[in-house]
């Protein structure tokens, strides 16, 4: 209710642009649900316990798994704080794991990762 009623001093930005008053955001969902990767979602207190070694400043991002040994943050609070919607937030989030996937290559051209100049 805190996120609905006063969204100015709600703390997570990631929840802020992920739900509405009535749940999940379509885009992400559709968006999560697309992707392969296992998912697990952590308040603060539950993230601390799980990764204690983990200091910077939360909501983030991470990706862990079998091609990563350790914990590697794909978005920071900063990078989500600054995104101005889920369709930000989701063009940054397939950017990372592109980049993570092909050795920090570019992702490919398309339209929601279009770098065409301007």
């Amino acid at each position: 209710m805190h996120r609905v009623f006063s969204p100015a001093t709600y703390e997570c930005r990631l929840c802020q642009i992920t739900f509405s008053a009535v749940g999940m955001l379509r885009p992400w969902k559709d968006f999560l649900e697309s992707r392969p990767e296992a998912k697990r979602f952590y308040h603060r207190k539950e993230f601390a316990a799980a990764y204690p070694q983990i200091t910077d400043e939360l909501p983030l991002i991470l990706k862990t798994g079998p091609d990563s040994p350790s914990p590697e943050i794909l978005l920071g609070r900063q990078e989500i704080e600054n995104c101005a919607d889920v369709d930000e937030l989701i063009e940054k989030l397939i950017e990372k794991l592109y980049a993570a996937r092909a050795g920090n290559a570019d992702p490919p051209a398309g339209p929601s990762t279009d770098r065409s100049p301007t």
